[in-house]
């Protein structure tokens, strides 16, 4: 009976719902391409030891694995960055650094549950490899600002938080093992009432347990990175804050300001993230359509010490969001004209497909022997008119959404396309 359906967390995608897809995918390879970036495309079945080389506890633990003949494991890819990063590290020459990437294709993760999320989805997204200069960083920024637009959503937030700053604000809290993982934990789900049994349980320095308490209010513009800065002297929370700070005034040069607020209490969700972290938020979704950061040691574990950047959105997410604000239709159809003939008219109805495809309209033939099927036909396809032709030159108009039928002839037709 299992082959009637899809696995769970698969989908098939149909007509103008895989139309809108694939064009917001062309949006976004052409916004890639103008802007510098060459595509790479990665096999969707890697080894194994590509991810568990990385040591990516997300990827490891939501992949698919099979065996090949030779009893080695494969796994289909959860994510795109590691794949990218075994590229660079080991098909592209120093001269050529930084490599500018970016790509579109299928991931696969196993343990994706519900709110719209699926096991099989389609990422698309960019790469710097090569360099640690923070101007990369804020262009990947800017790129992620302009990848949401382009994929059509126009109300978004780009939160930016560093890993340096919350990984040291919480070794400074001086908590080991569990306790530090539930701290993490309760950060990143915003429970602070949670955070402060946690520290009132543990001997916690006054100024640290401050600012591990006032984590949800670092939150917005850059004002927030000074009002910090003043409560500490730590030499590594004052660097991460400089290279917020350094990032968010270079997108201030971009003129993306508006689109762009600070987290400090943003935890890295993705082991190898090293600095700046980012995601994209937006109406009608709970969890982010993007994310990205910078991940300095990911190359290392394909033997080669290269700095790099980027980010990657969830195609599949996004026309969620677009379906859910009314912004685009499912099944709306495709529309165009509907060329129909009885056997008799098939010479016709040729001619008539030439001319309309000569102008570039939408067109599609449809043999008929019932006129109410062959209406039927039209409308639930969303076409918007339909020819029929009825041999010896005779053709008939029909405007889907009035009914208005013309009668004609074909030369008549060939002065006002041919």
């Amino acid at each position: 009976m299992w082959n009637l359906y899809s696995p769970d967390g698969m989908q098939d995608v149909l007509g103008s719902n895989c139309s809108i897809k694939k064009d917001t995918e062309k949006k976004l390879r052409e916004l890639f391409r103008d802007n510098g970036f060459s595509e790479i495309e990665t096999p969707v079945v890697e080894y194994y030891d590509v991810f568990s080389s990385a040591g990516s506890e997300l990827a490891l633990r939501s992949m698919y694995k099979m065996v090949d003949g030779k009893g080695r494991i494969l796994t289909m890819r959860p994510d795109m960055t590691i794949p990218a990063a075994r590229v660079a590290a080991t098909k592209i020459k120093d001269e050529k650094l930084p490599a500018k990437m970016f790509y579109c294709g299928k991931c696969f993760q196993s343990d994706i549950q519900g709110g719209g999320k699926q096991r099989e989805f389609t990422e698309s997204g960019i790469e710097i490899i090569g360099s640690s200069d923070p101007f990369y960083d804020s262009f990947v920024i800017y790129m992620a600002v302009e990848a949401m637009k382009a994929a059509g959503i126009n109300e978004f937030i780009i939160e930016l938080g560093q890993v340096d700053f919350s990984n040291r604000l919480m070794e400074m809290s001086g908590l080991k093992g569990d306790d530090l993982d539930i701290l993490a934990k309760m950060i990143d789900s915003k429970d602070f009432f949670g955070v402060n049994e946690l520290l009132m349980g543990n001997k916690v320095d006054d100024d640290v347990k401050s600012l591990l308490l006032d984590l949800p209010n670092m939150y917005g513009k850059v004002d927030v990175l000074d009002s910090v800065r003043s409560r500490t002297g730590d030499k590594r929370l004052l660097s991460a804050i400089d290279n917020l700070s350094e990032i968010m005034t270079i997108l201030e040069k971009f003129g993306v300001s508006e689109y762009i607020s600070v987290d400090l209490g943003m935890i890295k969700r993705i082991d190898y993230y090293t600095g700046i972290i980012f995601r994209g938020l937006t109406y009608g979704m709970g969890f982010p359509v993007l994310s990205g950061g910078r991940y300095d040691n990911l190359c290392s574990s394909f033997s080669k010490e290269l700095p790099a950047t980027g980010f990657s959105i969830s195609l599949d997410l996004v026309l969620a969001v677009l379906y859910r604000n009314g912004e685009i239709i499912a099944d709306s159809g495709r529309g165009g004209t509907l060329v129909a003939f009885l056997s008799e008219g098939m010479a016709d109805a040729v001619l008539v497909y030439k001319a309309l495809r000569n102008q570039k309209v939408p067109t599609e033939f449809y043999p008929y022997s019932d006129e109410a099927d062959m209406i039927g036909y039209a409308k639930a396809v969303g076409m918007d008119g339909i020819v029929m032709t009825k041999g010896k030159g005779k053709i008939e108009t029909i405007d889907i959404d009035s009914g208005e039928r013309t009668l004609g002839n074909l030369e008549a037709l060939k002065g006002e396309v041919l």
